[in-house]
């Protein structure tokens, strides 16, 4: 599994990192996030409800007219997949020391869950538009120290060819 950086071998490996990895100690405020983001003009911040095995936090998720999945379901019901997760974080207690990776992590739901349940985690997605929501979401919910995360996207090779995304 490689990851893949908009430009293979522009950069060095140590520069490419640097890069991908993203910031998630540093707290947003939803003003902020809207103020300084043309990707996410509209955020909201969500409260993922807590259950057996994650507690309560805030999440910034997109606006819910146009994330009618993920966003909607977190601000009007404060879950998403909650059997789901609460089975990640049961997998994840019963092996300890090891790490959570989150590919194709949208913004975070599963990374930010497991994070908030005390356990370390790798966030990957590509994604603008996801991992500023992703990386505020860490930083708001005092979880970043847990959490990694790279804008990028993982492939079984390495390769040139630009990533295309299609918006339905």
């Amino acid at each position: 599994i490689g990851l893949v950086a908009n430009r293979p071998g522009a950069h060095t490996s140590a520069q490419r990192d640097t890069m991908l990895r993203m910031d998630l100690t540093r707290n947003t405020s939803l003003d902020q996030l809207r103020g300084h983001s043309p990707l996410n003009p509209h955020a909201q911040l969500a409260i993922l409800k807590a259950n057996s095995a994650v507690p309560s936090f805030s999440m910034y998720v997109h606006d819910p007219s146009e994330c009618k999945w993920i966003s909607k379901s977190l601000l009007t019901h404060g879950r998403f997949e909650a059997g789901l997760i609460a089975a990640v974080v049961k997998a994840l207690a019963q092996n300890p020391g090891e790490w959570f990776l989150d590919i194709g992590a949208n913004f975070g739901v599963y990374a930010l869950s497991a994070a908030a349940a005390g356990f370390y985690t790798m966030a990957v997605e590509p994604l603008h538009y996801n991992t500023e929501l992703l990386a505020a979401s860490a930083a708001h919910a005092g979880i970043g120290h847990r959490m990694m995360a790279f804008k990028t996207a993982v492939a079984a090779h390495r390769s040139d060819e630009a990533m295309c995304v299609i918006s339905h």
